[in-house]
């Protein structure tokens, strides 16, 4: 997965603008570990990443380990219980739209070129899916936390920012 922006990104853009005084203070605090479950995300991030890029169906997949995610092995488990209803939202999202030609983005960069901080650090993000047609972008960011609710929709303001990241970012 993309590095992340310590000064502004998707992730940290609404503690952000609750609270800037934030980021001098983070500077500062020690580095957190990463949970398990954060670990199990960004794993099946790349599992996703890898059904929609290879056009390949997660079944496919069981026993797959990525590399760089020691530890973590593709069950039919999860593919029930996460990664089929990540893939079947995609396709309603395809059905929604009436896309019958499209580009599916997905791990995009994107950011608000020209606004960094005294160490160089820019405001940037990495979106997981970009579905452009020629009228519609939609933007999407997978979810895959255990126990940790997160709001999607109008409200979501990690989605506001990537999709105004992603009307400046030249590529």
């Amino acid at each position: 997965m993309a590095q992340h922006s310590n000064l502004i990104g998707g992730s940290t853009c609404a503690r952000r603008m609750a609270c800037p005084g934030s980021y001098r203070l983070e500077l500062k605090a020690p580095a957190e570990a990463e949970s398990s479950y954060a670990k199990e995300g960004t794993f099946l991030h790349h599992v996703i990443e890898k059904c929609l890029n290879d056009d390949v169906a997660p079944q496919e997949l069981v026993g797959y380990e990525h590399k760089e995610h020691k530890g973590f092995t593709l069950t039919q488990d999860l593919i029930d219980e996460q990664v089929k209803p990540a893939l079947t939202c995609v396709q309603t999202l395809l059905e929604e739209i009436g896309a019958d030609e499209f580009e599916l983005i997905t791990e995009a960069e994107v950011g608000y070129p020209g606004i960094e901080d005294s160490e160089g650090d820019g405001v940037f993000g990495t979106t997981d899916l970009l579905i452009v047609t020629d009228d519609t972008v939609v933007v999407g960011d997978f979810k895959f936390g255990r126990g940790v609710m997160v709001q999607g929709g109008l409200s979501n303001k990690q989605l506001k920012f990537y999709a105004g990241a992603c009307m400046r970012s030249p590529k």
